[in-house]
């Protein structure tokens, strides 16, 4: 899946999640409330890290 709104990065077990669409000031578009839980929840079935950072 592409995403929009956000880049997603694992590294050590902690994953960072980032905003990244600076040409719109990281505005909330209905995409963003799509893509955000589909990030979480990615993280969670694959279990690929212990921390989360927003």
């Amino acid at each position: 899946m592409s995403y929009e709104c956000f880049e997603l990065e694992v590294a050590n077990g902690i994953a960072h999640i980032r905003l990244n669409r600076p040409e719109k000031a990281n505005s909330m578009i209905p995409s963003f409330w799509t893509e955000l839980p589909a990030k979480v929840n990615t993280l969670s079935r694959e279990a690929s890290a212990r921390v989360l950072v927003i």
